[in-house]
């Protein structure tokens, strides 16, 4: 669980001790403290009015309910009223003319990376991470160009440091950024560390670098009711990365449509959270205990996370994207009746609730795991034909409706590959999860 939604900077000693307390109660593994635990960026100290007791209470306190302790902090940038900022201008990333580089953030500069900052911040996250035993780090870059403004601030224009011209800067910035990251994960191999680039697709190749050096990267923030459109980027990236290193903020808990449906679009990525939890009532908390148990249960069981198959069983995701790749194809492929085609592509911010199923198989070799279908908003059809090709020939198979908690019978792998099952969601917005088991 991440606590920037819906508390932004308005975090306090009490309100994170209420939040952890009922995300241990959930079966959470780990709380991550986002941005406003500091004083300024740039020092990166403990704000005592917040935290009167330091950072290092609510860091034990994460421990001693059960939860590894993660924390946020933003690379390159630094307050300019900052200690660091103020001894160190010369660090600062700046524009054409001289002028610094700013973050839309107030008082916020972009310091570069490739000057006498980049050995100062290394060391700096290593202190941070010694200090209060961060062991889940989520790094925000803007580190070349302003992320949340791109086309803004095309390389570091400052003279005196390391790179000849503002052209340069831009990979030896990066290329100085991905020895940060080496450096700590040698220091300290226990960090799992996701950098943020949250530049929804508009450059690819950083996200995908990202993902060699870290071992995630929080690449939007698309966030509830639209994870058809989360999915749809997942469907994408999927192909090339493996799932699991795509972390997004993110589906709320407290959000109405989370339980049935945000949930699950979460399991088929990687499982990271927002929300204010204290807004939970006991329905939802044992829902989501139930939940959080048969995940952890299921993965170390076979760690599904480690499979993603592909195959025309299941539509594209239809939602909208940063890049997009869906095409007019009938949608009678995919055993739903013929009445439409899939859209094409829509502005990547834009909200669409979805018309056509979608699923996601995290099959081993052997046909075992969980298949994750879902029925969107937008969805008129309450029925779909799931077809399993990556079962075994020959082989028999249990299948159960882990949603339903039901079993829907013992099935043999070739039937289950030319026919398949017909899978029932009656409301719209829902999701089902099925499991295959071989029988041995």
């Amino acid at each position: 669980v991440n606590s920037w939604r819906p508390h932004e900077f308005n975090l306090s000693r009490d309100l994170l001790i209420e939040q952890m307390d009922v995300a241990a109660d959930l079966g959470v593994d780990a709380y991550q403290v986002d941005a406003g635990w500091y004083d300024l960026m740039g020092d990166w100290n403990d704000d005592r009015q917040k935290f009167p007791n330091g950072l290092e209470e609510i860091a034990d306190y994460a421990r001693a309910r059960g939860m590894r302790f993660g924390l946020w902090v933003a690379l390159p940038t630094a307050d300019e009223r900052s200690q660091i900022a103020r001894a160190h201008p010369e660090w600062i990333a700046r524009v054409r003319r001289g002028l610094p580089n700013r973050h839309p953030i107030p008082n916020a500069l972009t310091m570069c990376l490739d000057s006498g900052y980049g050995d100062y911040i290394q060391n700096k996250l290593d202190a941070i991470i010694r200090r209060y035993g961060v062991e889940l780090l989520k790094l925000d870059l803007s580190a070349v160009r302003n992320l949340y403004e791109p086309g803004q601030y095309p390389g570091c224009y400052a003279e005196g440091h390391a790179h000849r011209t503002p052209r340069e800067s831009h990979w030896r910035i990066i290329e100085r950024m991905f020895e940060i990251i080496a450096a700590l994960k040698a220091a300290r191999p226990r960090c799992l560390i996701d950098l943020s680039y949250e530049l929804y697709g508009v450059m690819d190749g950083h996200d995908l670098a990202l993902t060699k050096v870290a071992d995630q990267n929080w690449f939007t923030n698309l966030h509830s009711p639209h994870e058809v459109n989360f999915r749809r980027e997942v469907y994408q990236r999927g192909r090339v990365t493996r799932p699991w290193t795509l972390n997004f903020g993110g589906a709320s808990l407290d959000h109405p449509n989370c339980r049935r449906y945000g949930l699950f679009s979460t399991f088929t990525s990687h499982a990271l959270f927002w929300g204010d939890l204290a807004q939970l009532d006991e329905a939802a908390r044992a829902h989501y205990r139930r939940w959080f148990a048969w995940l952890k249960a299921q993965r170390a069981r076979d760690d599904f996370y480690r499979y993603y198959q592909v195959s025309d069983v299941f539509p594209v995701p239809d939602g909208v994207s940063s890049k997009d790749f869906c095409r007019a194809i009938p949608s009678a492929r995919y055993g739903i009746p013929p009445d439409g085609i899939h859209p094409p592509g829509f502005d990547p911010v834009g909200e669409r609730p979805g018309e056509f199923w979608d699923g996601v198989a995290r099959l081993n070799a052997r046909g075992e795991g969980p298949v994750f279908l879902f029925r969107p908003a937008g969805s008129c059809h309450p029925q779909f034909q799931l077809r399993l090709p990556w079962t075994l020939p020959g082989a028999r198979y249990t299948v159960r409706d882990e949603t339903d908690s039901r079993d829907l019978g013992e099935f043999g792998g070739d039937e289950l590959a030319e026919n398949g099952i017909t899978i029932t969601l009656p409301q719209p917005a829902t999701a089902k999860v099925i499991v295959l088991t071989l029988v041995r």
